[in-house]
């Protein structure tokens, strides 16, 4: 399996899980009519699925909290990150657990392979 293809597998198991949560965008009524409030999240998600595992990858150079991965995501559902992104690129080897010996542990970090 090349890179090219590595990335569509990942792709795949991502989108079975859907693509938005209710907190994905923020919407504003104003007087006028119905308005939808640009955010940073908004942006990221305007990414394809694939460019956005990779921002995620990248983003691992370092090792990583999950809650600092959520942060940078701009995500607050911290199961649908995990079902949508971090069991994925686990079971992806694209990342891996700094203490894969206790995969719960509050210490936990992930960092790119």
């Amino acid at each position: 399996m090349g890179p090219e293809s590595s990335g569509n597998v990942i792709a795949e198991s991502v989108c079975q899980y859907g693509e938005n949560t209710p907190q994905d965008s923020e919407t504003a009524t104003q007087d006028k009519g119905e308005t939808t409030q640009v955010t940073t999240q908004d942006i990221f998600f305007s990414q394809g699925t694939t460019d956005k595992l990779e921002v995620l990858i990248d983003f691992c150079s370092e090792a990583r909290s999950k809650k600092e991965l959520m942060a940078y995501m701009g995500l607050l559902n911290s199961n649908y990150f995990r079902k949508k992104y971090l069991k994925p690129l686990l079971e992806n080897d694209k990342i891996r657990m700094t203490i894969p010996d206790k995969p719960n542990s509050r210490n936990q970090k992930y960092i790119k392979t």
